[in-house]
């Protein structure tokens, strides 16, 4: 038993440096997190506007890509613009969808927000 919590907290790590390393390449920082499946991650620069509804316009254009980032009104956050990113998934679907991010961002662009 001590083997799979090895090898499961081992992966955990390497998925959570492997989506923080792209992200900050992206321009995207992110909160660490010590005990976590999943980042904190800033896209305020993504909104168009500093509210919640440019926040859920940006997650509805994020799916629209094929990525599901959790906006953090859903977790009661004060300030519009951050996202969790879960990592726990298998490393393949995490790349795939590190890639789509950074493609929705590049088509999205950023917007001086106010």
């Amino acid at each position: 038993m001590q083997s799979f919590h090895e090898k499961n907290i081992g992966r955990l790590a390497e998925h959570s440096e492997l989506a923080r390393t792209a992200l900050a390449k992206m321009g995207i920082s992110c909160v660490p997190s010590d005990a976590a499946f999943y980042l904190y991650c800033d896209f305020r620069e993504y909104l168009t506007e500093r509210s919640f509804t440019a926040e859920y316009a940006l997650f509805r254009k994020l799916c629209a890509e094929g990525v599901y980032l959790s906006p953090g009104k859903f977790f009661a956050d004060p300030e519009p613009g951050w996202m969790r990113l879960v990592f726990s998934l298998d490393k393949q679907q995490l790349v795939e969808a590190l890639s789509r991010i950074e493609k929705a961002l590049q088509k999205i662009g950023k917007h001086p927000t106010k």
